[in-house]
């Protein structure tokens, strides 16, 4: 492309600027004058352009070269047009510093120039496809870069983005404000966090589940099935927060039970989807366990679920993207040989940190279950603390030692001050205080 080309799309790229953004809590954990290259990764349509944007008014006065390589303008455009580029940007913009290139996995062969614009200049990267990014990025820029995750707006943006300036002022004890809160958390979980879908655009949920398997899963890779990668597409969104298994799916789907692992690791890799192991001690266990499958967010829930949702489910799902954001490939679930189940295992190098269990209320159907699926969690892990995050019940429950025994009386005060001290606990929180801890 030549330059004057470039010219004009860049002029009327830049005219984002002038949009009305909204500032992301992520906003303030990204180190923009690190010398790395600045990765930043996340779902299609989950706000990743309009984060390099907010970026470059809050901490660069807007003057960045900014250029999206969804443009269909910039279909032609290859790595021998880098050059053309920096001339273009700097008639423009004149000396500039720092380089903004969103959805750059469009231009074959971006990572060998990008390498060589990070000696020169602060550069900043955006794309859809985990599993790309990083296979091009350790090739080339092995140690050099560092990745960012977006996704769809968290419930502590979706209240920011509807109270605005009351937002600071929010008092999670107060009666009103609870009831405010709950009202926007209720429809969150019905819409999800995309923004098209959060701010009206027009945007349906399954034509944004098309767009994303068409442009991120079926040209990436060339896969002629497209029927058969929508169905077990919208099979795994079905079983959102169960269990699934890649044999069901073959027979279900008629694919091979090898094809079948291949489309769900690209699912993974477009972040349509996440699949959880079982936690063991033995990595060959944890490859071969069952696993439980996560939606991005729930708005694909509504795509395959035309009646009543399973709120339970959707609590679940929404506790494990928050997870799934902080701390990536150390969640997993857990199940002993009698059917007693934690929701969630989160570990630190191996090591079972945190035990979480969801559950929509806690009633006389399901108490008991739900407590003891977190008590063998405990006990196995030998952790003497637990979170059961609900709706929105409160409570601090005590858990009794392994054999359910009484404390004696005839203990001395020394000995019940320890036993205090050692006591197990399980603490029972609502998800969306949890969330915006």
């Amino acid at each position: 492309m030549n330059i004057e080309e470039l010219k004009i799309v860049l002029t009327d790229q830049m005219k984002e600027f002038n949009k009305e953004i909204y500032e992301r809590t992520e906003l303030n954990e990204i180190n923009v004058k690190s010398p790395l290259i600045k990765i930043i990764t996340g779902p299609r349509r989950a706000g990743k352009s309009y984060f390099l944007l907010s970026l470059g008014k809050k901490y660069f006065d807007k003057h960045v070269l900014y250029i999206s390589f969804d443009d269909i303008r910039l279909t032609k455009f290859n790595p021998n047009d880098f050059n053309n580029l920096i001339i273009a940007a700097n008639q423009l913009l004149g000396d500039f510093s720092v380089i903004f290139l969103d959805e750059v996995q469009n231009v074959k062969g971006w990572e060998r120039f990008v390498e060589t614009l990070r000696k020169k200049y602060n550069v900043f990267v955006t794309g859809s496809n985990s599993s790309l990014l990083s296979k091009e990025l350790g090739t080339f820029l092995t140690g050099r870069h560092k990745d960012f995750l977006i996704f769809p707006f968290s419930f502590k943006d979706y209240l920011k983005i509807f109270l605005k300036h009351d937002f600071d002022d929010i008092n999670i004890y107060d009666i009103k404000d609870i009831s405010n809160i709950l009202s926007l958390f209720d429809k969150y979980l019905l819409t999800g966090g995309f923004p098209d879908i959060v701010f009206d655009r027009g945007l349906e949920p399954h034509t944004l589940l098309k767009d994303i398997l068409e442009r991120d899963v079926l040209r990436r890779y060339s896969i002629k099935e497209s029927v058969k990668l929508e169905l077990l597409t919208l099979s795994l969104l079905h079983k959102f927060a169960k269990y699934f298994s890649y044999n069901r799916e073959s027979k279900l789907i008629n694919l091979s039970k090898d094809t079948v692992k291949s489309y769900v690791r690209y699912l993974e890799d477009a972040y349509i989807i996440f699949s959880v192991p079982k936690f063991s001690y033995s990595f060959k266990s944890q490859e071969q366990s069952v696993k439980k499958v996560y939606a991005i967010d729930s708005a694909f829930m509504s795509i395959v679920s035309k009646t009543d949702y399973d709120k339970s489910r959707i609590l679940e799902n929404l506790v494990f993207i928050h997870l799934y954001k902080k701390h990536s490939k150390d969640v997993y679930y857990w199940q002993d040989y009698q059917g007693h189940e934690c929701d969630f295992v989160l570990t630190n190098g191996g090591i079972p940190t945190l035990l979480i269990q969801v559950s929509w209320n806690l009633g006389e159907e399901n108490r008991k279950r739900e407590i003891k699926g977190l008590e063998k969690a405990m006990e196995f892990f030998k952790l003497k603390e637990g979170l059961l995050l609900t709706y929105n019940q409160e409570d601090e429950i005590e858990v009794k030692d392994k054999k359910g025994k009484r404390e004696s009386k005839n203990k001395s005060e020394k000995d019940k001050k320890n036993k205090k001290r050692e006591m197990k606990k399980i603490i029972v929180k609502p998800v969306w205080k949890w969330l915006l801890e």
